[in-house]
């Protein structure tokens, strides 16, 4: 599976024909496990 800016963020697959038996779907978010956030700049 191709990443981030390459293939896109959102991925929805249906069957073909058959799009009303419904839809999934994923999205692709990257976490920075080192950054750090107090809520100041809101």
């Amino acid at each position: 599976m191709p990443n981030g800016a390459q293939g896109g963020l959102l991925h929805l697959k249906y069957r073909k024909g058959k799009i009303e038996k419904g839809v999934v779907g994923s999205l692709t978010l990257g976490v920075d496990p080192g950054a750090t956030h107090d809520g100041t700049d809101l």
